[in-house]
């Protein structure tokens, strides 16, 4: 036994080939019919027993008693306690059942994989065949559990590490994609675009995985205009829920509004104003999951404004120079 821990710690850089190795060597050690340890994801509470109960590693009829009765595993969630079902009552081990089949006897055994006072998983064994000394056997098994444990946590704690390299990883991918997006919308200019923001809107959109967004313009004469819509493929016609948040805005344009739509993703609407003057509003349709990055956005959202604002100036300087031109012509 303690050659094969030590071959385990030499193997516990990953997980899955560790668990399969402990599984493997559990079977041959100790002639097994069946060995199965589950690693648990979630931490200690209710939704472990459901971990088990779900798992689709180990033998069904591993899982038969514990599915009719899921108590059955509190012993070894709640107190780091081992149940062992075999032929005679141990009330300090747990629940025990006499399972027979002719001269074959049957042991199933549900055994608690820990660290210190920590439960890191679950070995779910099965035994045919009569055993001399059975209180040997789970003696024996408990003592190669405790220290392959070791091996266990050493696989968890590599894999934590991965896991926050690779989001670390991911952050700063995430980071370089939005200083980019934030360099072009500064470079940005309206006026060279054969469709004025709708390239934007489209970099914006795609940078955050937005679903559908709208650009929505207002005139001086209270009428709107929709500039662009990221569905490029759609109807440019304004959402349901779209104009009940633009009346809402334009009643009072002091602060963005965000609402929840019926399939999941967060509605999100930004006034953009020229001083005290309503000149847009922009909407984007944002996935639940990307709500962390709406900081990003609204600095995307005051860019916009800025271009919009001088967009719209730029424009209605235009027709009071092309009226006042006209006016002296005449």
């Amino acid at each position: 036994i303690l050659e094969e821990i030590s071959e385990l710690l030499k193997s516990c850089s990953h997980l899955e080939p560790l668990t399969e190795m402990i599984e493997q060597h559990t079977r041959v050690l100790f002639k097994l019919d069946s060995a199965c340890l589950h690693v648990f994801r979630s931490p200690a509470g209710a939704g472990r027993i459901m971990e088990v109960l779900d798992t689709r590693k180990a033998s069904p009829r591993l899982l038969d008693l514990p599915r009719k009765n899921p108590k059955l595993l509190e012993p070894v969630l709640n107190d780091g306690k081992p149940v062992v079902i075999r032929a005679e009552m141990r009330t300090d081990q747990g629940a025990t059942l006499s399972i027979s089949n002719g001269q074959a006897n049957r042991l199933v055994a549900y055994i608690p994989v820990r660290v210190d006072n920590e439960i890191l998983g679950i070995m779910l064994l099965e035994k045919f065949g009569g055993e001399e000394d059975t209180e040997k056997l789970l003696e024996m098994l408990g003592y190669y559990l405790n220290h392959t444990a070791l091996a266990l946590k050493s696989a968890l704690n590599a894999k934590n590490l991965e896991d926050q390299r690779d989001q670390l990883i991911q952050t700063i991918s995430n980071m370089d994609s939005h200083i980019g997006l934030l360099t072009e919308i500064i470079q940005f200019e309206p006026r060279k675009e054969e469709f004025p923001f709708q390239g934007f809107l489209s970099r914006v959109g795609k940078a955050h995985g937005a679903s559908d967004g709208v650009l929505i313009r207002f005139h001086s004469d209270g009428s709107s205009q929709c500039l662009a819509r990221l569905e490029v493929n759609r109807d440019k016609t304004m959402q349901g829920i779209e104009e009940q948040v633009m009346k809402a805005l334009q009643s009072n344009p002091t602060r963005k509004a965000s609402v929840k739509t019926h399939d999941g993703s967060i509605l999100s609407a930004w006034p953009l104003k020229q001083g005290s003057r309503l000149v847009g509003i922009l909407f984007l349709h944002i996935p639940e999951k990307e709500r962390q990055t709406l900081g990003v956005l609204d600095v995307c959202a005051r860019m916009i404004e800025e271009h919009l604002a001088l967009y719209v100036l730029r424009e209605e300087k235009e027709l009071w120079e092309n009226f006042y031109q006209n006016t002296l012509q005449v």
